[in-house]
């Protein structure tokens, strides 16, 4: 048995080893750490980017015929008269080739309310919808998820996450953040120790939610 000083040696391996496995599973290039402030990389943005995250195990490669990115990010945040605490999430990011008319935020796993207040005062311009003015959706999905996006955009993002997708996200993938920023969908898991689990899921919903979104807006140009 690994001493407790040993631990998170051993821990730190076991999850370099699994991106490493899933990197090579889905055909992607493994960089391992990389520096916001020095290295040359296309940098995730989003509600978890400040300047003092730190990526890790950064992959790079194309899965069904998308873009992706996938790492795991940590950032320390702190709170007013509170201990500051450590975050980390597995994050995949897909390239949508159809860009996006809205910013939104798909939220379904439930932060402390300071992290709230701390990740979403960069995004001030996104608003909280309650669930009726869902309400035409599947009960799965409204139950699941907390919308954020735009007041003058909660039309269009009807149109984005139409009614059956907003099914699908409700009955298998909530647990799940999901962010659409532009040309990109960002999928997000708060996991200290993934699993491959984890992030098959993660490719799973990432994929298959970029390619009904690229469907409704390609429509919506018709």
């Amino acid at each position: 048995m690994p001493s407790l000083h040993s631990l998170p040696f051993v821990k730190a391996n076991k999850v370099r080893k699994l991106f490493k496995d899933v990197a090579e599973e889905y055909g992607m290039v493994y960089f391992g750490t990389v520096s916001q402030h020095s290295d040359e990389h296309q940098m995730v943005r989003g509600f978890t980017l400040s300047p003092s995250h730190i990526d890790r195990h950064y992959c790079v490669g194309t899965v069904s015929g998308h873009d992706v990115i996938l790492l795991e990010r940590t950032d320390t945040i702190s709170f007013p008269d509170k201990p500051s605490k450590a975050y980390t999430w597995v994050i995949l990011q897909v390239d949508l080739s159809v860009e996006s008319p809205i910013h939104a935020m798909l939220n379904s796993f439930h932060y402390e309310q300071p992290v709230y207040e701390t990740l979403f005062t960069k995004l001030h311009h996104l608003n909280k919808f309650d669930s009726s003015v869902l309400s035409h959706l599947d009960n799965a999905f409204t139950t699941s998820f907390t919308v954020y996006t735009s007041l003058q955009y909660i039309d269009r993002l009807h149109k984005v996450i139409d009614q059956e997708t907003a099914s699908v996200l409700g009955h298998h993938f909530k647990g799940l953040d999901f962010e659409i920023i532009e040309d990109e969908l960002i999928v997000y898991v708060p996991a200290v120790t993934p699993s491959h689990k984890d992030i098959d899921h993660l490719f799973k919903a990432g994929v298959w939610l970029a390619g009904e979104i690229e469907k409704s807006l390609r429509r919506e140009t018709l």
